[in-house]
């Protein structure tokens, strides 16, 4: 790691600009080797370079947050890489965001639309909610469930599909099902 750290910063002295394909491997051995302090510090070279990251690199950088747990860099990241991300990436979000009372932050996103209402990540705030009992989180969670047509399970332990044929308005497709059954994960 010193090696590489070390040809990274001899670059300039041969004139080399550090691109984003640079920064991005950086970055992901910095994550790998969970140096997040580094991999924030090659960000913020990279910003001041400007170099646009890729979203792998993003990715990365969203992941790094939500391991240190810094929902200031992880929320807004999510809302732009938020199609590329593996899917354990949105219930870390929704589960770290619950577990800091920052939970209607995410909330916030749906109803602002900056994210499509994902029905995995409302289910996992739910059932983090569960432990946690923030009471304006979940007056937050029944409100968005209401105006979009979910339901929750009577024991407020799970989301069910939304009534409707289509999702409205949220570019996710959700298939009509009996109030009864647990809407699933379709995995891609």
């Amino acid at each position: 790691l010193e090696v590489i750290a070390g040809l990274f910063e001899c670059l300039p002295n041969f004139k080399v600009k550090p691109d984003s394909r640079t920064y991005e491997m950086l970055i992901q051995l910095h994550f790998t080797m969970q140096n997040t302090e580094d991999m924030l510090m090659l960000s913020n070279d990279m910003e001041a370079n400007g170099v646009v990251p890729s979203v792998t690199t993003q990715v990365t950088l969203l992941k790094g947050a939500l391991k240190k747990g810094d929902l200031d860099v992880a929320i807004p990241l999510f809302c732009q890489v938020w199609e590329s991300c593996p899917s354990y990436v949105e219930s870390t979000l929704a589960t770290v965001a619950c577990q800091q009372r920052q939970g209607t932050r995410v909330i916030g996103c749906f109803e602002s639309k900056k994210l499509p209402l994902r029905l995995e990540m409302l289910d996992v705030m739910v059932r983090a909610n569960l432990q946690m009992r923030d009471k304006k989180l979940a007056t937050r969670i029944s409100k968005l469930c209401r105006t979009f047509g979910i339901e929750v399970d009577s024991s407020n332990k799970h989301v069910l599909g939304a009534e409707s044929e289509n999702f409205p308005g949220q570019g996710v497709d959700v298939p009509k099902q009996s109030s009864k059954t647990p809407w699933t994960r379709r995995f891609r």
